[in-house]
């Protein structure tokens, strides 16, 4: 005589565990979650799923092994041989913590580096968010070669997730602007409404830095007095991407675009931050996509950016 086995649906897992429907799937489907097959649904059986929630529920606890691997991966990130930039770091961490949503948490290191695993998280996630997925898929691949590093996990681990590289399918963002786009969009730094001629003289000193350096908008916005040798016509970056120092050279263009703005523009001020607003105030990446998008308004939208613009 068969034995009926008693199981639980996955609406009433996740009532259960208080999760959504959506998540008790995924932890079914990469096999994290003990279930069967009838038909077109799954069922899950009520003795097998009692003893993964009891371990389910340990593996809650943040002193578990995953959970300290991963704040010592972040701490190697910001302090390790090749530290990186705080934002960065931040940057790894929350695209960690949101690969970690999309496999439901509960997994051991060796799920959570595991191809299967990262291909499904990545599934989940919409396909038109190229930057989105790019990032988590950076995110665990840098975890796993941290684990690698310890000898935690074989070293092929690697070498599987690298296949799952996302593509893009959509035209990426255009980021050269041609020369009639520049000249459009200086013209309207000087005829867009609102603005006091002193404005209007910072705006297009700051526009013209963009253009021509590359700088992206945090690293303009944090240039001091110092780093701006007008003499020498260069400019010294001091916190770019990766934390990483570099000396740029400015065109004769640039350099008495500049000389115009500190002689006749800026006002005297105990801020170092090279530029100011009217008041005397550093201008912040906020501030400065305000100004920008202003003009871009008035130019037809032609900027899109947040710095590093190519010149066509």
């Amino acid at each position: 005589m068969s034995r009926t086995i008693e199981t639980l649906s996955t609406n009433q897992v996740a009532e259960d565990l208080g999760k959504g429907r959506t998540t008790i799937l995924r932890w079914i489907q990469n096999g994290t979650l003990p279930s069967i097959r009838v038909g077109n649904t799954y069922q899950v059986p009520l003795a097998a799923y009692l003893r993964w929630k009891q371990q389910y529920v340990q593996s809650q606890d943040t002193s578990l092994p995953l959970f300290p691997l991963i704040a010592e991966w972040q701490n190697h990130l910001a302090h390790g041989p090749r530290a990186l930039a705080p934002t960065t770091v931040r940057d790894y961490q929350r695209d960690f913590r949101t690969y970690l949503r999309l496999i439901g948490g509960a997994v051991t290191l060796e799920q959570a580096v595991a191809r299967q695993t990262l291909s499904l998280a990545l599934e989940g996630m919409p396909i038109s968010g190229f930057a989105n997925r790019y990032n988590v898929f950076s995110a665990v691949c840098s975890f796993a070669r941290y684990v690698i590093s310890r000898n935690l996990v074989p070293p092929e681990i690697y070498n599987q997730l690298k296949t799952l590289r996302p593509r893009r399918y959509g035209q990426p963002r255009r980021t050269v602007l041609e020369p009639d786009q520049i000249h459009r969009f200086i013209t309207a730094i000087w005829t867009t409404t609102g603005n006091t001629p002193t404005e209007k003289r910072t705006n297009f000193a700051l526009v013209k830095t963009l253009i021509g350096t590359g700088l992206r908008s945090k690293e303009l916005c944090e240039l001091t007095v110092k780093d701006v040798d007008l003499n020498r016509r260069t400019l010294l970056v001091r916190c770019g991407k990766g934390g990483k120092q570099r000396l740029l050279g400015l065109s004769q263009e640039l350099a008495k675009v500049l000389s115009q703005y500190a002689r006749e523009v800026r006002p005297h001020t105990i801020v170092d931050r090279f530029f100011v607003t009217e008041s005397g105030r550093a201008i912040t990446p906020t501030t400065l996509s305000r100004r920008i998008s202003g003009s871009s308004t008035v130019s037809g939208g032609i900027w899109g950016g947040d710095g590093g613009v190519t010149v066509g």
